[in-house]
């Protein structure tokens, strides 16, 4: 939820999507596509601007923000404007050099992110 409070803090508005851990691929991204086409028809009720549609998510949803830009763009969805991305996992693959170089001393430690990638990859 800390998207939600950062979209208070900023005046907007959120729609907290959050995983479903029994959802297998690809329910969860039809459900967030379904949600943002389902949007231009309920802005003006909701008194929504979606010159600034942004799509957001942190982790294996900043994974998602990326591809709901890419099937809006690809599909004629509703035109996102912006994306933040808190950390997401774009490469599972942990022996590059960047991954052995930053492994220790930041906040995502490499072992950390390979336990995420394996509680992810245990949904699919």
């Amino acid at each position: 939820m800390e998207n939600c409070a950062n979209c208070r803090l900023s005046g907007k508005t959120a729609s907290p999507r959050g995983h479903r851990r029994k959802a297998k691929y690809p329910v969860s991204i039809e459900q967030c596509y379904a949600i943002l086409c389902a949007l231009p028809g309920l802005a003006s009720g909701l008194g929504l601007n979606l010159d600034t549609l942004t799509v957001a998510g942190d982790s294996v949803g900043g994974n998602m923000a990326t591809v709901m830009t890419l099937m809006c763009k690809y599909h004629g969805g509703p035109k996102i404007h912006k994306q933040l991305m808190y950390y997401p996992v774009t490469n599972a693959y942990f022996e590059t050099p960047t991954y052995i170089q930053f492994a220790t001393n930041y906040y995502l430690l490499r072992e950390r992110l390979k336990r995420c990638v394996r509680a992810d990859r245990a949904i699919l």
